[in-house]
């Protein structure tokens, strides 16, 4: 009797477009926002390759360029709220090095465990945001909220990475 309810956001306007036209032709349960997830609320600009599938380009706080794209910027923690939506069953983070920040501003509904299941890429990109040891705290960090995280290989094989399982 549960509903499936699915919300894509998506900071590249091409990117965006791409997904309601999938949306449109599967009739899938999506709903697309044409907006970016950070740990903050507000503004953030892009710019648009106008190639869907372009991921290259990242939210920036100030407009670069005559071809800057102003783009609304939520928390999940916010987002949850205004929709009243009490539990989430998967949230998928791919921000191509800007997960973190995605995650902490989901930290009150990941407190409360609201949420379920949480997927996020780590690459090399998150080190210049937030440090050499970027990974290593935050999955410290996860762990203090109670969620034990792993890593997945290529085969489907599953290591834990948190809870006493960290090795530098």
């Amino acid at each position: 009797s549960a509903k499936l309810q699915l919300h894509a956001f998506e900071l590249q306007p091409s990117n965006e477009r791409l997904l309601r036209q999938l949306v449109a032709l599967t009739n899938a349960p999506v709903e697309v926002h044409a907006s970016a997830v950070s740990n903050t609320t507000g503004i953030v600009y892009t710019r648009d390759s106008g190639a869907p599938g372009y991921e290259s380009v990242s939210a920036m706080t100030r407009p670069r360029g005559a071809k800057a794209v102003a783009r609304n910027v939520t928390t999940v923690d916010s987002f949850l709220a205004q929709r009243r939506i009490p539990r989430v069953a998967l949230v998928s983070i791919a921000t191509e090095g800007c997960d973190a920040f995605v995650m902490r501003g989901m930290e009150g509904s990941m407190r409360k465990r609201a949420i379920d299941v949480l997927e996020f890429e780590y690459t090399r990109a998150w080190k210049p945001h937030l440090g050499e040891f970027a990974l290593k705290e935050h999955l410290a960090w996860m762990d203090t909220l109670g969620y034990a995280c792993f890593w997945q290989g290529n085969r489907g094989s599953l290591a834990q990475a948190n809870g006493g399982c960290w090795f530098d």
